[in-house]
């Protein structure tokens, strides 16, 4: 047990070194959480600009499925099939956005613990003011 727990406190020391030498600040550590997160932004940006893209598709499938407004069922395959595509497209999207925000939840949970542990590592490696 006592190997163990020595084993635990050299891993735990290596992963506070780590941290320490990757965020040296606050700043620095503000600065990666933002990055983080404008990278995940790009990517639910693309996914919107999609799915505006796919709307407008609708747009001109809807209008062509007017004329079977009254039965649906005599439209010809290729209009169905667009039909089709496009709502499994835009449901698509919808879940990869849902996916991306929990993705944020994610990256800000792991910032904020390890915020947590570098407020109290900083503390320790601050130096001291001199008189």
């Amino acid at each position: 047990r006592e190997i163990e727990e020595r084993g635990r406190s050299i891993d735990e020391k290596r992963r506070d070194r780590a941290l320490l030498t990757r965020y040296p600040n606050k700043t620095i550590h503000d600065q990666e959480r933002k990055e983080a997160l404008a990278q995940v932004g790009v990517v639910i940006q693309a996914a919107k600009n999609r799915l505006d893209e796919l709307a407008k598709q609708r747009v001109a499938i809807d209008a062509e499925m007017e004329f079977y407004q009254k039965d649906p069922a005599k439209a010809p395959a290729y209009l169905r099939r667009q039909l089709e595509e496009n709502s499994q497209s835009q449901a698509v999207q919808r879940s990869f956005i849902g996916e991306q925000d929990a993705e944020i939840k994610r990256v800000n949970a792991r910032f904020d613990d390890e915020a947590v542990r570098l407020k109290q590592l900083w503390t320790l490696v601050a130096p001291v003011p001199s008189r």
